[in-house]
């Protein structure tokens, strides 16, 4: 019947393809076939066909014997046949993408899939060249990111661990189910050892039969099948962990999106968030609630999951091989195995305690490792400003303190680990002590070859599996602290979507019908940042608990306990975050509103509670959102559009940044491109719109991104706008055309709210405007009625802007040029800027391992490392061979060697005769000549105890050999060679030139620091040790066997010559994987850190879901990489496996040949060396392969110690007097200036001579060089030719720490590092307290009469502001009335003090706040020479004129060079460098340019809205001047 149901089963599959995939026909058949040759085998096996002779078999033996080969040859067609596949449409592939040809791995037979023949066609492929990324297979769909976390999400609860295993059942199922069969067999083989031994240990069995025979190639068959088993569940392992690895880095990734902003995101730098979060003091928060690092939630703690579950079988086979293990011991030992097992099961324990310790330490490597990636990311996110004022040294120096910290927790765990392997080493050598004293002594039985090598494989498939348990252990902890840390960031609290939905008629752009509440606006809304460390801190205090001592004490207290008055401590203090408070306004649609107010009083904060990114306290907002809804155009976004303070570009060209995902538009983008003013930048720029930018647009000056970062609002379809302060950054005519625009055709109909300090400019177009002072509204209305109402002071008001005015094309007498030229532009074909990361290909080079070799000690180190690794292997060798020993002893004592020499000497009916004549009569004993001669009697005559002794003294010194082997490894060189490696990486990195930083994105450089060192501190030594190990190993196995079958290096000649060949096509592809997996890590982090700058300005947009499908991209192709790099392991270990059971077939049949003469002891060692020298080979080439791939990351940090460094920071005999500069006479000859030599020429040929103590402004067009000419001050660029000297030192012969400390530099783009105000203003500790006070009120950052006594509290920064008039705590309104505040008395604990803590990069300070505090840093070092790139553009007018004021009294003998977008900051300047195009076109007094006709600098101020204000302060200071000199 059963063969009728496999006949009807392949009808079924041949005619109904599509229902036989559906009901798994295909798999149904290959089982039935399987299943029957194994019954028929057993059946065979029950009729004792290999004893009988052929032609003694009956005929019903014969038909089956001819059905057993009908199955096997089903079997065998089951094996080859391909399943049949269904019929999938080909893949369209968008713009730009790879086509790849599938993957084959779903489409190979069965014995393709067992046998990894897939992978053959991309092995022989690298063989004949190198591999590209290209020439991958595609994953299979099930394989592919998108699926699994369409799982994932299909499943997803409350608890991210119990949805991840949901997510991932089926393939931990399909783990199990393959673990079984491989538990099974890998204890098949000690049965098998053991029956060919105990036929060698037989004494009257005379010349081997067909059953001796058959057991050698069970011994092949379960070998191969054994192998088949290991590699299909390690691939599946490595499948489930790419599944998992696809759903931790998407749902970590996702949280982005979701998560509160709390300004305190590692790596997170959000747009301009003026008012400022709350300053609670970083350092003064617990450990446990420090916020972890995100790149190394996805560099490093999914990585630490991933032995844990590509292990986790070892889990599952553990109970199933111990308990098969046990069974077979039971019946080869009898009682005597319970005891060994109940000692064993009662030690287990001792070893896992000591591990359990190691939990703690990996906590802290975490935590310290996120503080080193912390503290390198904010060095290179600000490397410009690093360099800048010559801070490199202190950042090594802060980044190699946690680095040592992190490398002295390192090292605890490898002590730890050692003392734990100490106990793990005793305790199986007590288990084998235990096991044969029981046996021997307590049973007293005989120990034979079979029993006790036998014994000692069964012991050691035990012991295996024991000892993955503390490797499980440690690997679990690691994996669940990894869980953890992902978990609790995946249950931060996420922003609300508590937007009140309004509609615009798609075509009007106006209200849909008419509403009782805003269409865009806020009705009684209150909204504070949000704060994480607030909250953490509430419920902590909520839940204090009183010691139990005291709650004891008051439950039998007669009378009530007073509650102790407590102190309030600091950080309670303050619980007042910076709000925005009863918020009503609302904008109208499809005209321009304004929100303007003084630095720090909310503008900001009001367009960011507009997008929801702030929390709400009370009230209603309204905005027209369309991705709020159920079903909405993801393509299209939110409709709306938003422009931060500080332009976040992405890494791409301009065109791309400016597309941002949306259709090309030919005629669209031409409009918005010369709307921009972007025309005669692309000009410029050598590749025009296809110039890529770098990492934030780093290559690009402060108004070119800004302007950059408004054309991509424009160009988008959304219907709102809003923009903070895009004006702030580009000069006084491009920012009236910017202006033009925003008024103009392109955003005709649409709404755009504007935060700005440009009143005067944009006043008068406004239809609404919101003026704002200390996060509350002072009045709200039309312009005609906020200047009424005397909220602003009175300005001159631009004139109206006529039709002909509105058009996009604003510039005189110009546009004809662009438009001509604007074709040719684009055109042009782009220098990449940065380059693919490089590949290497080939073997990787001597140097490379020179280069760590050398780290880790030198000769000297692996000489004496090569010696422990020949006295452990040699402990070990010695361990087998004594026991060797002692069983050819109890043969030689019972006679079993002795019989098998008479036997094959003396002829048969002699031997039976004797038999006869010497055996026991009538049920007695031998006889004493039968005991004499042929040992028929007991082992009385071998000393146990001499022989266990002597194991257990052996076994001792190995093990101390192997603990002090592996801490000699680990703990001396392996920390030696982290340590040395990290340390020449940092310093090459923060010695590299400038360029290097604008070319590399952060993410590629922090991916050498991240993954590469945790493999280097891991891994590198670690696989360089066992390769040592094993080679020796080898060298011993080989030895053993060859003295005894000398015959044996005849086969391991052909066989070696297998292993030769094998390795030769493995090594190649193995490492271009593993290059390209490095590689294709790079471009995840930067992602992750590219998608972390800008996710408010990503939300805003709507535009998520495309950043979600391009991380999935990305972690396809790391993953394309990672599982193929494995599946070649598979392919690999597969033919090891089946030329390692060629050697123990091999070693087997040697032994069967030399039955009569070889001894049991050295048979048994040599089958048991055999079966473990497949492993054996497996790991030499394994651990080749990985210790090329493990160099990789060596060679990676290696390729950045080669990088151009900067010139010295000190040259010795060519130092600065410490008086320089003494004046500040700065004189520039024939200055040519160029980024790279591939680059034209920035500067050209300029030569100018500034006097000591002048004020000199520097303007022109952006991208006119003015940022260059500031840098080229510092060095940054060597000049092509001519030279800077300052007072009378040419710059470039002195070292650039001498150069740049004495210089000081207010940059476009200011940058705070975390910490504090103070340690931002003095990071070496080197000024007093009264100094940093006084460079705070000098840049009025604080009042003028602002107490340093106060006690330092945690505030919120952008709540602080000033005023001339004002009491200590009140911001002055800048140009906004109603500032001041009559209650002077109260101490306003919003005050900033030096202790006010900063987070990264300043997010807990507005924009102009953070300028201000460059101010302040630069006014601390009292230089004599300033360089103002743009330092005000942020900051409202008034305050502008007071730092100008103090630049101007406090600085008189300080040379001055301001780059300024404000004519009016430099009008009054004692000289104006006007640049255009890299060349000087003007160089004299404001007031002489301003007179001159048609003069670059006039035209200029006749653009802006104030010349003739301009002319009056250029006149005051020329008669000024005059009077001076009179």
């Amino acid at each position: 019947m059963t063969w009728f149901y496999a006949l009807a089963l392949s009808f079924v599959y041949l005619i109904w393809p599509a229902v036989a995939s559906k009901f798994w026909i295909r798999p149904q058949m290959d089982g039935f076939y399987i299943l029957s040759l194994i019954l028929s085998s057993m059946a065979l096996y029950r009729a004792e066909v290999l004893t009988l002779p052929f032609t003694e078999w009956p005929v019903w033996l014969k038909m089956e014997s001819a059905a057993w080969l009908t199955i096997l040859s089903l079997v065998w067609v089951t094996l080859l046949t391909k399943p049949m596949q269904k019929l999938v449409k080909m893949k369209v592939p968008k713009e730009g993408e790879k086509v790849r040809t599938p993957s084959m791995e779903y489409a190979s037979s069965l014995y393709g899939r067992c046998a990894f023949a897939w992978v053959n066609s991309l092995v022989y492929l690298r063989y004949r060249r190198p591999i590209q990324d290209e020439d991958l297979p595609e994953l299979e769909p099930t394989d592919q990111s998108k699926y699994s976390v369409r799982k994932y999400k299909a499943v997803q609860k409350k608890s991210f661990t119990q949805s991840l295993f949901m997510a991932l059942r089926r393939d931990l199922i399909m783990q199990f189910l393959c673990s079984i069969p491989f538990s099974i067999l890998i204890v098949a083989q000690p049965y098998f050892l053991n029956r060919i031994v105990k036929y060698i240990e037989c004494k009257d069995c005379g010349a081997p039969t067909y059953e001796n025979y058959a057991w050698v190639f069970a011994l092949l068959g379960c070998a191969i099948l054994e192998s088949a088993a290991q590699q299909t569940v390690l691939h599946r392992s490595r499948r489930l962990y790419m599944h998992l690895v696809s759903i931790c880095n998407a749902a970590v990734f996702a949280k982005v999106f979701l998560r509160k902003d709390v300004a305190t995101l590692a790596n997170d730098k959000p747009e301009e968030k003026e008012g400022g979060g709350e300053q609670a003091d970083a350092a003064a928060a617990p450990k446990k609630d420090r916020t972890m690092n995100i790149s190394n939630l996805v560099g490093v703690d999914i990585k630490e999951m991933e032995n844990t579950v590509s292990y986790l079988h070892e889990i599952y086979g553990f109970p199933i091989q111990f308990g098969l293990s046990t069974y077979l011991l039971y019946n080869l030992l009898g009682a005597a195995s319970i005891i060994g097992i109940v000692f064993m099961v009662i030690t287990l324990p001792i070893p896992g305690i000591l591990y359990s310790a190691l939990n703690k330490l990996f906590e802290s490597i975490m935590g310290i490792k996120d503080d080193r990636m912390d503290y390198l990311t904010e060095m290179l996110s600000a490397i410009r400003i690093v360099k800048f004022f010559g801070w490199e040294s202190k950042f090594v120096e802060k980044i190699t303190a946690a680095r040592e910290r992190e490398l002295s927790q390192i090292k605890k765990t490898f002590v730890q680990g050692a003392v734990a392997n100490i106990a793990w080493s005793i305790v199986p050598l007590l288990n084998i002590l235990v096991l044969i004293l029981s046996y021997t002594k307590y049973y007293g039985h005989e120990i034979t070859a079979s029993v006790l090598f036998t014994t000692l494989s069964l012991f050691n498939i035990m012991r295996s599996s024991l000892d993955q348990i503390p490797w499980i252990i440690m690997g679990s902890m690691r994996a669940v602290v990894s869980l953890k840390r992902i978990s609790r960031f995946l249950a931060d609290e996420e922003i609300v979507k508590d937007t009140t939905i309004t509609r615009l008629d798609g075509k009007a752009r106006v209200a849909s019908a008419p509403q009782d509440h805003p269409v865009i606006g806020f009705v009684n809304a209150t909204y504070a940042w949000p704060n994480k460390e607030q909250e953490q801190a509430a419920e902590t205090k909520a839940f204090k608990k009183e010691p139990l001592s005291k709650r004891i004490k008051g439950w039998f207290s007669k009378k009530p306990e007073a509650a102790p008055v407590e102190p309030a401590a600091e950080s309670d203090v303050v619980q007042e975050r910076f709000k925005l408070k009863n918020i009503s306004a609302d904008f109208p649609v499809g005209k321009l509103s304004l929100i303007v107010g003084p630095t720090g009083s909310g503008k900001s904060a009001l367009l960011l509670a507009l997008l929801g990114e702030l929390e709400r306290l009370e009230g209603h907002m309204y905005l027209p959102r369309l991705d709020y809804d159920e079903i909405h155009n993801y393509e299209r976004g939110s409709g709306i559009a938003y422009v931060s303070q500080t332009a976040w570009l992405q890494n791409s060209t301009i065109r791309a940044n400016i597309l941002f995902g949306k259709e090309f538009n030919q005629e669209r983008y031409d409009a918005v491109v010369e709307g921009c003013a972007l025309i005669t930048d692309f000009e410029i720029l050598e590749g025009g719109d296809a110039t890529e930018i770098g990492d934030q647009g780093i290559t690009l000056s402060g108004g070119q991104k800004q302007r950059l970062a408004l054309a991509r609002a424009i160009y988008s379809d959304a219907n709102v706008l809003l923009l903070d302060d895009c004006l702030s950054a580009v000069d006084t005519h491009t920012g009236k055309q910017l202006f033009q625009t925003l008024t103009g055709p392109l955003l005709e109909g649409r709404t755009v709210l504007m935060a700005t300090h440009q009143i005067q400019l944009t006043l008068n177009a406004a239809s609404y405007v919101v003026v704002l002072e200390k996060g509350e509204i002072l009045g709200a209305g039309t312009p005609e009625t906020v200047m009424r109402s005397g909220w602003v002071d009175r300005v001159a008001l631009a004139t109206p802007i006529g039709d002909d005015e509105s058009e996009v094309s604003t510039l005189d007498g110009e546009e004809a040029a662009k438009k001509a030229k604007k074709t040719d532009v684009k055109k042009r074909v782009a220098p990449k800027l940065t380059e693919d990361e490089k590949k290497e290909e080939g073997s990787i080079p001597f140097r490379v391992y020179k280069v760590y070799l050398s780290a880790a000690g030198g000769w000297p180190f692996w000489i004496s490392l090569f010696l422990f690794e020949i006295f452990r292997e040699g402990g070990n060798l010695a361990q087998n061979t004594w026991l060797a020993m002692w069983a050819n002893a109890v043969a030689r004592e019972t006679g079993s060697f002795v019989i098998q020499a008479f036997q094959a000497v003396v002829p048969e009916s002699i031997a039976l005769s004797l038999y006869s004549a010497f055996g026991p009569k009538n049920s007695g004993g031998y006889g004493i000549m039968t005991m004499a001669l042929f040992g028929k009697g007991t082992q009385e005559s071998v000393n146990v105890e001499y022989y266990l002794g002597i194991y257990t003294l052996i076994g001792v010194v190995q093990m101390l050999f192997n603990v002090a082997t592996n801490y000699y490894a680990m703990v001396v060189g392996n920390v030696t060679a982290s340590r040395v490696l990290h340390a020449e990486l940092l310093y090459k990195v923060s010695r590299a030139k400038i360029r290097f930083f604008d070319t590399t994105p952060i993410g590629r450089i922090i991916n050498r620091f991240s993954a590469d060192m945790s493999t280097i501190d891991e891994q590198v030594l670690f696989g360089l040790n066992i390769f040592m190990n094993t080679i020796i190993s080898i060298s011993g196995l080989v030895l053993v066997i060859s003295i005894n079958m000398p015959a044996f290096l005849i086969s391991a000649v052909f066989i070696v010559g297998i292993y030769v060949v094998i390795g030769i096509l493995f090594v190649p592809i193995s490492r271009d994987l593993k290059r390209l997996n490095s590689n294709s890590r790079s471009p995840i982090l930067n992602h992750f850190n590219e998608t972390l700058n800008g996710v408010a300005t990503i939300r805003a947009f709507g535009f998520q879901d495309r950043f979600l499908s391009t991380n999935l991209t990305n972690l396809d192709n790391n993953n394309r990489t990672f599982f193929l790099l494995w599946s070649t392991n598979r392919w690999l270990h597969w033919r090891v496996d089946l030329t390692g059971a060629l050697v123990s077939f091999s070693t087997g049949m040697l032994i069967l040949r030399k039955w009569d003469s070889i001894e049991p002891g050295w048979a048994a060692m040599s089958l048991s060396y055999s079966l473990t020298f497949t492993m054996q080979m497996v790991w030499v080439i394994r651990m080749y392969a990985q210790n090329e791939m493990n160099m990789n990351a060596v060679e990676r940090v290696a390729e950045y110690m080669h990088l151009e460094e900067e010139p010295p920071a000190i040259i010795e005999g060519s130092r600065p007097p410490a008086s320089w500069p003494h004046a500040g006479e700065i004189e520039v000859e024939h200055l040519t200036v160029k980024y790279a030599a591939d680059t034209p020429d920035v500067l050209k040929d300029i030569s100018f001579k500034i006097r000591a103590g002048e004020k000199v402004g520097v303007v022109g067009r952006t991208g006119s060089g003015k940022s260059t000419l500031a840098i080229s001050l510092f060095r940054f660029m060597e000049p092509v030719r001519g030279s800077i000297r300052i007072d009378g030192i040419d710059i470039g012969k002195i070292g650039l720490h001498d150069l740049r400390t004495n210089l000081t530099i207010i940059p476009q783009d200011p940058v705070l590092f975390k910490g504090t105000l103070r340690s931002n203003l003095d990071p070496f500790g080197e000024r007093e307290d009264r100094e940093l006070w006084e460079a705070l009120r000098r840049s009025h950052l604080i009042p003028a009469d602002s107490a340093p006594t106060l006690a330092p509290v945690a505030i919120a920064a952008g709540s602080s502001s000033n005023s001339k008039d004002a009491p200590a705590a009140v911001s002055p309104a800048g140009s906004i009335k109603g500032s001041t505040s009559g209650d002077s008395e109260i101490v306003d604990p919003s005050r900033i003090t030096l202790d006010t803590a900063v987070k990264e990069n300043g997010s807990n300070f507005s924009q102009g706040q953070r300028q201000l505090v460059a101010l302040a840093r630069a006014l601390v070092r009292q230089p004599k020479v300033i360089i103002m790139d743009e330092a005000t553009a942020s900051v409202d007018f008034e305050t502008d004129l007071r730092i100008q004021t103090t630049i101007r009294e406090e600085m008189a003998e300080a040379t001055i060079l301001t780059i300024a977008h404000r004519i009016r900051t430099i009008a009054d300047f004692d000289r104006v460098l006007v640049l255009n195009q890299g060349e000087i076109a003007e160089f004299d007094t404001p007031y002489a340019l301003m007179r001159k006709e048609n003069g670059v600098f006039r035209s200029m101020c006749e653009r802006s809205t104030e010349f003739d204000t301009l002319l009056a302060l250029a006149e005051a200071k020329e008669k000024k001047d005059r009077q001076q000199q009179q």
